[in-house]
């Protein structure tokens, strides 16, 4: 027999194992008897040290031996003693509870606009923005590090109508009293910690916890290394599970094309695989914003929706009596507001396969070809540029996803959306993109 052998050194571990059935043997019958045949050895009970030591010096290098102490203790049960539980919401099929859902995106997608938005629902229990119900009425942690809590985060939060009494925040530049010192995954227990204080203090549940952006929390961490990733992760994700917390992680896309829209998370594939959910904040048609799902794991994947953020005046946010106090404040009299405008109807892979993907150099270039030979007479409807691209077998959504970000200026005007170059750029920018194609 070469499986585990337990050597007990007293009869209280002795018993507890051979009442499991396990195979074991006293420690000094061990010491005076022969050497059992063992594939592994676990050295169990008290004072294990001159039992362990005899234990090595007796198996081969390829039998390990272990003390039982320095054993992880794992949850092993049949299915039959599992009382079956359904998945829990904040947000329906876009944000379960007791798990870990990624928001990625470009820095400049709107991420933190919406899980903002999000995060101002939870106190007063608001239903979502596609109009299901949301969890009921808890409070809220926000770990940010880009934005400064005073400045950005405390308006934004406002325009969402949230109860500021149950939205807790942590800026993550600052670890202690004033101390100029970043929040690391070494910081996550302390985290928890005030986590915990911040729920009993508010009277109600923690129902969700924001990390913006999730690579700050885990600086010195090396992002490409799946291992690392799930050893800072798993003491959060845990935390989450036990207490029925909604963990939401915002995340950059990486900097590499990607062809499936998993890959879009920058680093190791751990964070998307952790995650029950994962979704794509980009850029769409003028100055929407696509919320797009590319991962659900606990219910069939829904439709992606869109919005957009515009800006409102302090008064139409707030009572009269506290409009001037808070614009004299924040020195601006409005605020950026997201605002939900329904369905996309579009997956994240359905935008990356109609942007190019990998074929980046293929539907995305032709359509910054078509674009900037409309463009050589100067500023032209964008429906007539649309049309061009069409003609060659781009989409709509090809032509408008693809001349994102590439210096077009796109207005809207009283006769509709008009695309152009800088002056000061237009010609030298042509020249150059058809010299460098030719």
């Amino acid at each position: 027999m070469t499986g585990t052998l337990y050597i007990a050194t007293d009869t209280d571990a002795y018993d507890r194992h051979k009442q499991r059935q396990r195979r074991v043997v006293l420690a000094d019958e061990f010491s005076e008897g022969s050497t059992p045949p063992a594939g592994r050895v676990v050295v169990c009970g008290a004072e294990t040290a001159d039992a362990y030591e005899l234990a090595r010096s007796r198996y081969p290098s390829d039998v390990s031996v272990v003390r039982e102490a320095d054993l992880k203790p794992l949850t092993v049960r049949t299915l039959d003693q599992v009382e079956p539980q359904p998945t829990r919401w904040v947000w329906e099929g876009v944000v379960p509870l007791s798990e870990l859902t990624v928001w990625v995106g470009d820095p400049s997608a709107g991420k933190t606009f919406a899980a903002i938005d999000l995060a101002a629902r939870i106190p007063s229990g608001r239903g979502m923005p596609d109009g299901s119900p949301g969890p009921g009425a808890g409070c809220a942690l926000f770990l940010t590090f880009d934005d400064t809590i005073e400045t950005t985060v405390y308006g934004r939060c406002v325009a969402a109508g949230a109860d500021m009494s149950r939205l807790i925040v942590v800026d993550g530049n600052m670890a202690g009293e004033g101390e100029a010192k970043r929040v690391t995954s070494g910081d996550i227990e302390a985290l928890l910690i005030a986590a915990e204080d911040a729920e009993r203090a508010s009277g109600v549940p923690l129902r969700l916890i924001v990390v913006d952006p999730m690579s700050a929390l885990l600086a010195g961490t090396d992002a490409n290394q799946a291992n690392q990733l799930y050893d800072r992760l798993t003491p959060l994700v845990g935390h989450c599970r036990r207490h029925n917390v909604a963990l939401l992680v915002l995340a950059h896309t990486s900097k590499a094309v990607a062809s499936k829209a998993i890959n879009l998370i920058t680093g190791s594939q751990a964070q998307a695989g952790l995650s029950r959910s994962v979704w794509l904040v980009t850029a769409g048609d003028e100055d929407e914003r696509l919320f797009l799902p590319v991962k659900s794991s606990l219910t069939q994947m829904r439709d992606g929706l869109m919005y957009t953020v515009d800006d409102r005046p302090i008064e139409q946010l707030v009572d009269d009596a506290t409009a001037n106090g808070l614009a004299a404040k924040l020195g601006r009299t409005d605020l950026p507001v997201v605002r939900w405008l329904g369905d996309s109807n579009m997956t994240a892979q359905e935008w990356i396969d109609d942007a190019g993907g990998d074929s980046g150099a293929t539907k995305a270039k032709d359509a910054v070809r078509v674009t900037m030979t409309c463009l050589r007479q100067g500023v032209r409807d964008a429906t007539a540029i649309i049309r061009a691209g069409e003609a060659e077998g781009l989409s709509k959504s090809t032509m408008q996803h693809a001349t994102n970000g590439y210096g077009f200026i796109k207005t809207k005007a009283s006769i509709g959306w008009l695309w152009g170059w800088p002056d000061e750029k237009r010609d030298d920018v042509i020249q150059a993109h058809f010299a460098s194609t030719a």
